[in-house]
């Protein structure tokens, strides 16, 4: 998604692995931001470019960075809605012509994750539904909108097969265990 692509802006940058990606991969221009300051300080020690920041705001403050792409991952599940809108509609300004939003976050149409993801960490504001994120972005101008699911929690295949049954009737079946499987155990994270 970024090949190709160069002044790139990592919101929540964390602890700087996607930044070192990226200058692994040939970026010249990255910039991290974060509000945790021990998160800033590691990244400084090993010289990544990041500065103590919050993203939500950098970019309102901001009219045209030209940026080829702004990352963030496992962000705006910590944010408010408006902040969430505020984030979309800034980036929309903020990306140069052809330029990339990808956010990460986790995945609430996986049962799983309300229970074993989304309340460990106490900063959580809410789950944000994939359809909502792209109402968001179409409403602030995107185009090209596409979702991307990992981190699944089984690859066990619950499908039934036996023999001797009327074939339609366990194709019916199988369908409805099949939905209810990606429910419960699907995706753990969609960006």
């Amino acid at each position: 998604y970024f090949e190709g692509k160069d002044n790139i802006l990592d919101i929540g940058s964390g602890r700087g692995e996607f930044i070192e990606l990226l200058i692994e991969n040939g970026k010249k221009q990255v910039l991290g931001i974060d509000l945790n300051r021990q998160m800033i300080e590691r990244c400084q020690e090993t010289n990544l470019p990041v500065k103590h920041y919050d993203g939500v705001k950098y970019l309102e403050e901001n009219d045209n960075l030209k940026l080829g792409g702004i990352f963030s991952s496992q962000v705006i599940e910590h944010l408010k809605p408006s902040q969430i809108s505020k984030l979309i509609k800034n980036a929309y300004k903020n990306l140069e012509e052809g330029g990339v939003l990808i956010m990460e976050t986790i995945n609430p149409m996986c049962l799983v994750t309300h229970a074993m993801t989304y309340p460990l960490d106490l900063t959580h504001k809410q789950l944000v539904h994939p359809f909502t994120i792209a109402m968001l972005l179409e409403e602030y101008g995107f185009k090209n909108i596409d979702f991307i699911y990992s981190s699944r929690n089984d690859k066990e295949d619950p499908l039934l097969k036996i023999e001797g049954i009327d074939e339609s009737k366990l194709e019916k079946y199988n369908e409805k265990i099949k939905r209810m499987y990606e429910l419960i155990f699907g995706y753990q994270d969609y960006a």
